[in-house]
């Protein structure tokens, strides 16, 4: 958008849109200064809209766009031959910069001006000197300025002082601004005229009041503004000063002034005395105008005494009511004015209520009341009163006042609620808590029986609200408090069940994380019932899916743990379970968690669990005699970090299966993974060997690597396995067998006697059985040669 484009806009009229003025005031910001333009009217235009914004107080980007746009209309002026008026604008410039605290752009408009400016025209440069000084903060600079203007023309001096001034207001400087007011009218009075004089006693009073100045001096500053010009804003000023110096007879006087001279303005006056007078003080001077207008004064009066910090007595207030129905002449004006006061005690007695002063508001409510016996709002008065009486404590009292109600509404059977919660009464509020119909009120009476520590109907409460709301927030809400006061993971379930019909678009990230953690936390303590922990833990599950992805790396983990506590959980039940389909639906049920398991992937998957979810795969297999229960038993024993201890849980896990030969592989991989250990723990490898033995076919092979650590194992368990193999190779009746059968059989029998020499309580007594049936064998193998 061109200067002229924008000059011409406002050629057009100055009638614009504060958004049109928005988009103007942006484009002179952003336009660069041109000297090209010469239109005189154009220059005046654009100088008027500055005139515009500049109303009220600017902030800086306005006076930025005003420094623009007053610099550039100067330029146009300046070509366009009218010297002296752009003298004028370049000066109103340069003081617009520097409000704008571009103090070289300032600076520089000003040298230029200084340079071709003529002597008679010094006089403003050095005001505008001032001025930038005073901007500046250089007051010392400022007053030297000031008194060599002085010296050529205090009248100068004293409009560079108010010039200053208004500035510094406009910037909310009051200090700064009173002063330069001071020395204004130090420089101007008698010179300037008296309304000029008055207007800047206003602003000195103005100044005053906003530095907490002591009030004598507000009214003497007054009082001249007043003395100098009597004009309404003058005494109306000094009506504030004199009510807050509570100057009764003064003020008294002014009034009486006003309403000689300036009647219409004496409502506005009374409204200032109200304002700023003490209450007490104020109805002193309100009630001599009783009969000024039809109502308003007493209206006035009423507001003053009622206000909250300086409550009348009620006895000022009735007769203040008093004159409100007998004073007005026009019935249909009473009757607003009746309504006016019944609104003011109406909203005083809330503002008591705010305060917890319930017998004055009860007050309050009671003339309210007889103000209007027949309002439409009767029975809303009622209930205040009785809400009120409760407060105090007065129960019979509000039971009382509930009873005058011509007609039962919602809120009645809460208030009885409170006062039989109140008397301790929990049966007769459990009775009304069930009449109770809208959420709004089920709410309020969960909120007072909590407040009364009446938990169980606290608890009443808030389920009757949650079966009839709608709105998911108070949902959500209801079932986080009722999860605090659940005694039982049973209420909890329920309770979470009831927030899964909540839509995921009404529960943020840290709602559902909440109620993730508290389904967790649920799930632990609900440990020792196994079905309950699972349906906890998949609500956990839901819980945490309804979250936005990514996961963050907690609940990622979170979810995993959820996982294998219900494959832990379907694991265990199976246990001692009799029921065939009962056991294949928990072992379908843990494969199937372990592989949302898997599916979520193995970062930062720690040993401890990665074993643990291969065991309770394992588990499965085995359980449901699945192929796969070779190659996971092979993947286990060959993990770098298993322990004879883990491979025992293998033996442990086989062992509860269908297939002999898998146990027996566990078995021998756990033997395997014993014996290389440093140190190996001899008492289970006796029993694995023990266990091994008692289910292989091969047993002379397994007492053959056996009897190679016999000193090792506790003697009562080689004593056992020693009879185990003389037994079997006896039993054999090896005598009538040849072949190889025979060599076996010799060779574990002559393994067991050789044995029993690691044998010491046993030796002797075994030693003495076998020897004469070996010798017997070796007689019958020799004649047999």
């Amino acid at each position: 958008m061109s200067l002229s484009l924008l000059i011409e806009d406002l050629v057009q009229g100055l009638n614009l849109s504060d958004a049109k003025i928005s988009d103007l005031q942006s484009a002179v910001y952003d336009l660069p200064i041109q000297d090209d333009i010469v239109n005189l009217e154009l220059a005046t235009k654009l100088w008027n809209f500055t005139t515009r914004l500049t109303v009220g107080k600017d902030d800086g980007c306005n006076l930025l766009a005003i420094a623009r746009v007053r610099h550039q209309a100067s330029l146009i002026v300046l070509k366009s031959g009218n010297s002296n008026l752009a003298v004028t604008m370049a000066l109103k410039s340069a003081v617009t910069w520097a409000r704008a605290g571009e103090m070289c752009e300032s600076y520089k408009i000003l040298n230029e001006v200084e340079q071709k400016v003529s002597s008679e025209r010094m006089l403003e440069v050095l005001s505008v000197k001032a001025q930038l000084a005073c901007f500046e903060g250089d007051l010392e600079k400022a007053e030297t300025l000031l008194f060599s203007i002085s010296e050529q023309s205090q009248e100068t001096a004293a409009m560079t002082c108010w010039e200053i001034a208004t500035n510094f207001y406009k910037e909310e400087k009051v200090t700064n601004t009173r002063y330069a007011v001071e020395r204004a009218i130090k420089y101007g009075k008698g010179l300037l005229p008296n309304v000029k004089i008055s207007r800047m006693y206003r602003l000195l009073t103005t100044c005053y009041f906003e530095e907490g100045t002591d009030v004598s001096a507000c009214v003497t500053a007054a009082r001249l503004a007043t003395q100098l010009d009597p004009c309404a804003e003058s005494q109306l000023l000094l009506v504030k000063c004199l009510a807050v110096s509570d100057s009764l007879d003064l003020l008294a006087q002014q009034l009486e002034e006003i309403k000689v001279n300036l009647e219409p303005w004496l409502s506005e006056a009374l409204d200032i005395v109200l304002e700023y007078a003490r209450p007490d003080s104020a109805g002193q001077i309100l009630s001599r105008y009783s009969s000024f207008t039809s109502g308003n004064t007493q209206l006035l009066l009423l507001k003053s005494q009622l206000s909250p910090e300086h409550m009348d007595n009620f006895e000022n207030i009735s007769k203040t009511l008093g004159l409100l129905r007998t004073n007005s002449r026009d019935n249909e004006a009473a009757e607003e004015n009746k309504i006016r006061a019944r609104d003011l005690l109406w909203q005083a007695g809330v503002g008591m209520w705010d305060k917890s002063e319930y017998r004055t508001a009860e007050q309050l409510y009671t003339l309210c009341l007889d103000l209007s016996p027949e309002v439409k709002d009767r029975d809303k008065l009622l209930r205040n009163i009785a809400t009120c009486q409760i407060a105090a404590g007065s129960l019979t009292e509000a039971e009382r006042t509930l009873a005058q109600l011509q007609s039962e509404d919602a809120i009645l059977p809460v208030l009885l609620f409170q006062i039989a919660l109140l008397k301790d009464d929990e049966t007769r509020a459990l009775e009304l808590i069930c009449t109770v119909k809208e959420e709004k009120h089920l709410q309020t009476a969960a909120m007072l029986a909590f407040k009364t520590n009446k938990e169980t109907v606290a608890k009443q409460s808030l389920q009757r609200a949650v079966q009839v709301s709608t709105d998911p927030q108070f949902i959500l809400a209801s079932a986080r408090c009722l999860l605090r006061l659940s005694k039982t993971p049973e209420e909890e379930l329920k309770l979470f069940e009831l927030i899964q019909t909540v839509q995921t678009e009404h529960m943020s990230a840290t709602e559902l994380a909440y109620l993730a953690d508290v389904a967790w936390n649920c799930s632990i303590k609900a440990k020792e019932d196994l079905e309950l922990m699972r349906k906890l833990l998949r609500q956990c599950i839901t819980l945490v899916k309804r979250m936005k992805t990514p996961l963050t790396p907690q609940y990622h983990e979170r979810l995993r743990n959820c996982h294998l506590l219900i494959t832990a959980a379907c694991l265990q039940s199976t246990d001692n379970n009799t029921d065939t389909t009962i056991v294949s639906e928990h072992l379908k049920d843990a494969m199937e968690h372990i592989s949302h398991f898997k599916n979520l992937g193995n970062e930062n998957l720690d040993e401890t669990t990665t074993l643990m979810l291969l065991l309770y795969e394992l588990e499965c297999a085995v359980k449901l005699e699945l192929q796969e229960a070779r190659s996971l038993l092979n993947c286990v024993s060959n993990l770098p970090y298993a322990t004879p201890k883990t491979l025992d849980r293998v033996v442990k896990i086989c062992l509860l299966g269908k297939d002999p030969s898998l146990s027996q592989n566990a078995i021998r991989c756990a033997i395997e993974k014993h014996l290389q250990e440093s140190d190996p723990d001899w008492k289970s490898v006796s029993q694995l060997f023990i266990r091994l033995a008692k289910n292989t076919p091969n047993f002379h092979q397994v007492f053959k690597l056996w009897s190679k650590y016999v000193s090792k194992f506790p003697e009562d368990e080689a004593a056992w396995m020693v009879c185990e193999a003389w037994n079997r190779g006896v039993s054999r009746d090896d005598i009538t067998h040849s072949g190889s059968d025979v060599t076996l059989t010799r060779e574990l029998c002559h393994l067991a006697l050789e044995v029993t020499q690691h044998l010491p309580n046993y030796k002797e007594a075994y030693q003495k059985h076998m020897r004469p049936i070996m010798e017997q064998y070796q007689l019958q193998q020799t004649s047999g040669c």
